[in-house]
């Protein structure tokens, strides 16, 4: 979960942090990753503030 939040934060490439998780995880795909994520207050209000941004043509 750190992980993803300090993604957001630094604004750098989620799906890459994704991709590079499931393969530390030993995971073929980082579909089979997503299963172990959850949601948590703040990272909700990291991707909220991402996407509104990124509605407003703002590159985060």
């Amino acid at each position: 979960m750190n992980t993803l939040i300090d993604a957001h934060r630094s604004g750098s490439g989620i799906d890459a942090r994704i991709a590079a998780l499931a393969t530390y995880l030993g995971h073929g795909s980082p579909i089979h990753t997503y299963w172990y994520l959850s949601a948590s207050p703040e990272l909700l209000h990291l991707v909220s503030d991402r996407i509104e941004k990124h509605v407003q043509g703002d590159r985060p």
